[in-house]
């Protein structure tokens, strides 16, 4: 496993707002049945010299239990193994929105020993409906009143719902993964219009993360990238890698994301830049570090 160690003065730091681990032997995750690339570990380990080869100074680790399976579960195995890696340094959780009991459930996450839980996803990408539901909102309401911000996983169709869903938690933080999923076709214009209007809520933050999956290779992307730019501002705006899903699909993986993120946005500010690569993730998810915390084999975190 390579050393992360913490930037010297003046280097760029790079964090990595979204990516994931997870191991198919111990948990099971419905939505990769069948698919022999996702259908496997990759584990901290594998992350760390992934991100280790491309200058990655700190990273925020992600849920990947989008059905809602295997849910509190996989909350305990990520931390567990994130305490192994030496980038992660802080994790997004999944948890119960629209169950009783949730503002506990969330008192007692934020105060597990091991590395801290900077926010929760719930992936509402193939149940857009969900958001307008009044027990979801008010679990929502229950992450934003907990000091966390929530993690929208939403596709370009249900982008109008989420701003709905936005409006209706005037006390929540959002960040938007993947930018929403812009088509690769047909639909390009209605996914650049409601993400506007979403990005007109100044609590809505986004992630530059998960369309190199999707537009391996098209030019679309780099336009995309701009749009992103255009309607949110650097200042919320954070890269995120979507490893290991981004080293599928004919993409080349992370470092050809960071490749390809500062040469879309190469006309920007070397300030604001340096905000989109690092800034916004370390003040949306409240990171205080420079370096990552948790050394690996690490022991703590383990709950």
């Amino acid at each position: 496993m390579p050393e992360f160690e913490a930037p010297e003065s003046g280097a760029a730091e790079l964090i990595d707002a979204h990516h994931h681990l997870w191991d198919t032997r111990v948990l099971d995750y419905p939505e990769f049945a069948g698919d022999p690339d996702l259908e496997r570990p990759y584990l901290a380990g594998d992350y760390d010299a992934a991100a280790g080869a491309c200058g990655v100074t700190g990273s925020i680790v992600v849920e990947a239990a989008t059905a809602g399976a295997p849910g509190d579960d996989e909350t305990r195995w990520l931390r567990r193994e994130a305490a192994c890696s030496r980038a992660v340094a802080g994790v997004v959780a999944w948890a119960p929105l629209g169950e009783p009991g949730l503002a506990g459930y969330l008192r007692d996450l934020l105060a597990a020993p091991g590395p801290p839980v900077v926010g929760i996803r719930y992936g509402l990408a193939d149940s857009p409906a969900l958001m307008a539901e009044p027990d979801l909102r008010a679990g929502v309401q229950a992450v934003g009143a907990a000091g966390l911000p929530f993690d929208l996983l939403v596709n370009a169709d249900g982008l109008a719902a989420a701003a709905g869903l936005v409006q209706s938690c005037p006390d929540t933080r959002f960040v938007l993964n993947h930018l929403g999923n812009p088509p690769a076709g047909p639909g390009l214009d209605d996914w650049r219009a409601d993400l506007a209007r979403l990005a007109a809520c100044d609590r809505v933050s986004g992630k530059l993360s998960g369309v190199a999956a999707e537009h391996a290779g098209r030019p679309a992307t780099a336009a995309n990238l701009r749009f992103a730019v255009e309607v949110f501002g650097p200042d919320r705006l954070m890269f995120g890698s979507d490893w290991p899903v981004s080293t599928l699909g004919g993409s080349r993986g992370l470092a050809a994301w960071v490749e390809a993120v500062t040469g879309a946005l190469g006309s920007l500010r070397h300030s604001e830049l340096t905000r989109i690569l690092a800034g916004t993730a370390r003040a949306v998810y409240g990171l205080t570090e420079p370096s990552p915390a948790w050394p690996a084999g690490s022991t703590q975190g383990r709950v």
